[in-house]
Parts: C-alpha cells; sequence; structure tokens
C-alpha cells in the first residue's frame, strides 16, 4: 500500500481508530484541484515519462512511452494509424494509446491484466 507523508499540503482525512490499515480514501489534498494532483496520489509507482507538452510530472516516469520511438517507427512503415482499430494489450499509463489516438486510429480496445487472478 502506498504510504504518503504527512506535510503541509495532505493530511489524514480521519482521525477515528476504526482500522489501522491506511487506504487511499483516508487522504486528501489542501491544494487547489489541479491534474498534477491525481498523478501525486500515484508517486513513486508511476512507470512514465508524461509528453513534455502537458507540463506534468510523474514520479519516478523513467520510461518514455508517451512518445515511444517504436510507435513513431511503427507510424513510419504503416503511415498514420487513421482507421486503424487497435488492440492494446497492457496499455500499463496509456502512453501508446495516447500516441495512436493521437496518430489517428479510429477505434483503440486495450485489455489489462487483473493481479491477484490465479
Amino acid at each position: 500500500m502506498m504510504n504518503m507523508e504527512n506535510n503541509n499540503s495532505e493530511k489524514m482525512a480521519s482521525d477515528s481508530n476504526e482500522s489501522t490499515k491506511d487506504h487511499a480514501l483516508d487522504y486528501y489534498v489542501l491544494k487547489e484541484p489541479s491534474d498534477q494532483n491525481l498523478l501525486d496520489l500515484f508517486r513513486g509507482e508511476w512507470s512514465s515519462h508524461l509528453p513534455i507538452n502537458s507540463d506534468l510530472v510523474a514520479e519516478p516516469g523513467l520510461s518514455n512511452l508517451f512518445e515511444d520511438d517504436r510507435v513513431i517507427w511503427a507510424k513510419e512503415i504503416f503511415g498514420d494509424f487513421i482507421n486503424f482499430q487497435i488492440l492494446e494489450l497492457g496499455p500499463l499509463e496509456g502512453g501508446h494509446t495516447y500516441m495512436f489516438q493521437n496518430f489517428g486510429a479510429k477505434k483503440l480496445w486495450r485489455l489489462r491484466p487483473i493481479q491477484g487472478l490465479s
């Protein structure tokens, strides 16, 4: 479970002693609403570096999946994805989905595995 620090911008929503387990809904943010606040919920767990023009920062965000050279290579081979119907397996944080949409894909289906099922 994610461990969020208590600082000036994040506080425990409840001091109730009903449970000792932390839950995502036990926290709230004192900052003005923003897209960055949503990403900050996943601080330390995010894989993708977000597009430069988004002005958002994901941590650690080391993989360049929103501007992936492999998708750009496929675009060079197949041309724009206009009218393509694409099945994406394991979309992670949606980087390739973002690129396919920007390159004109007509329809995208995304299948994501559910962890914990055997």
